[in-house]
């Protein structure tokens, strides 16, 4: 049935016909109101416009920086915690060595009354070996300075040849490239890696960290989980014969020494070596993937880290989330590309909207890992572009052109 009146106005039928076309926005980090969002990992932003009749949305290109800090306090894996359990005794080998003496003493009470050593790493990114000897000098230098502040107190006369001697040197770190592994090994002292030990201050610290976890997860258990080990405690093994923890592969500390690292220390008579090798490999390497949330347009699904809870105890429960992220931002860390890229670009999801979503304009964007806690870039600069597909109402129209005729 036709309405059109015979009239100099008719109405247009709607033809119920539109036209498809595309339209990106470029977003950078630097546009969002640092002082409402000082972190550049989540925040609003407002589109130039009014984008109507979205039928589909997706993450076009982007440009991510990838040499954030692996190792910080707000990602909670800088402390490590050990205790000297077995330290060397000069009396039992009739040493009259008043200085050894004086310091298995001080090792000694420190250990029977509960204590502990802790050392922070320096906050940043390690290569191997840049790791073995950053823990090896932090562990010596920590039980340095505590025996200076024991020797002041108890034994003040002894400080200048402790420190002549170069202070505590028992720890040796290194790291072995054929296993992949940190070993630990002390030169005259057992010792345990006291990987149980929750440090207070690190509480702390979590309490106001924005960079936190939101899901709880057995998979991070800080430095020591980087390091190759569990959150169980690790005693030190006493080293029966040095080819033991020979390397056979080859030089390790010094040149010539034919892979044998760690031996007793050859001044203190009767002195056995102890190590302790950790059951994984170590981890020094960025995070994988990381996860774009975008309020309204998250369009994957995604498990969440297994934890004890209600929805794990039962086989007919998940703690999945339906409709988690917009777009997981995936990476291939080379030593000469700090850019990440995705692993294939067809694989892109997108939203689909159906009907089309009338009008966007305003978005909140959450960039995080797959714990939940916020992607901490540094403050270095990032970019994205979104793609919009839209459609517009199009009347119907009929052309005539006229084509003149050529002479």
């Amino acid at each position: 049935m036709s309405y059109n009146l015979n009239t100099t106005h008719p109405l247009i039928e709607n033809a119920q016909k539109y036209t498809y076309y595309k339209k990106t926005v470029s977003i950078h980090s630097e546009d969002r109101d640092s002082l409402k969002y000082p972190l550049s990992s989540q925040f609003d932003f407002t589109l130039p416009q009014d984008y109507l009749n979205v039928q589909s949305v997706k993450l076009s290109s982007w440009s991510f920086p990838f040499n954030m800090n692996v190792f910080s306090a707000s990602n909670n894996n800088v402390t490590l915690t050990f205790k000297i359990n077995k330290p060397y005794n000069p009396g039992e080998f009739d040493l009259p060595n008043i200085l050894q003496n004086a310091i298995f003493e001080a090792l000694y009470n420190y250990y029977t009354d509960g204590n502990y050593f802790s050392i922070t790493i320096e906050t940043g990114n390690y290569k191997y070996l840049q790791m073995a000897t950053e823990l090896q000098n932090k562990m010596n230098h920590v039980v340095t300075v505590y025996l200076l502040a024991y020797f002041s107190e108890y034994h003040p006369d002894l400080i200048p040849e402790f420190e002549s001697n170069g202070g505590y040197s028992g720890f040796v770190v290194v790291y072995n490239a054929v296993g992949d592994k940190i070993w630990f090994g002390n030169t005259r002292d057992g010792f345990i890696l006291t990987n149980e030990t929750v440090n207070v201050a690190q509480l702390q610290v979590d309490a106001c960290n924005p960079y936190k976890n939101t899901v709880p997860s057995f998979y991070d258990n800080g430095l020591p989980g980087r390091l190759g080990f569990t959150r169980c405690n690790s005693d030190s093994v006493k080293v029966l014969d040095v080819n033991e923890v020979r390397f056979y592969y080859g030089d390790v500390n010094k040149v010539g020494d034919n892979g044998y690292w760690l031996k007793p220390d050859p001044a203190l008579i009767g002195s056995t070596c102890y190590f302790i090798e950790p059951p994984f490999k170590l981890n020094v390497a960025q995070i994988v993937s990381f996860y774009v949330d975008i309020q309204l347009l998250n369009c994957i699904d995604e498990l969440s880290p297994y934890n004890l809870s209600t929805f794990t105890i039962q086989n007919s429960q998940t703690n999945g989330v339906v409709n988690s992220a917009f777009a997981k931002i995936s990476s291939e860390n080379y030593s000469n590309n700090n850019i990440t890229q995705f692993f294939g670009y067809s694989s892109v999801p997108f939203k689909y909207f159906d009907p089309p979503a009338e009008r966007i304009r305003k978005l909140s964007i959450k960039i995080r890992n797959h714990d939940g806690s916020l992607v901490n870039f540094n403050n270095l600069p990032f970019t994205f572009t979104l793609e919009f597909g839209l459609m517009a109402n199009s009347a119907l129209k009929e052309y005539k052109p006229y084509i003149p005729k050529a002479n």
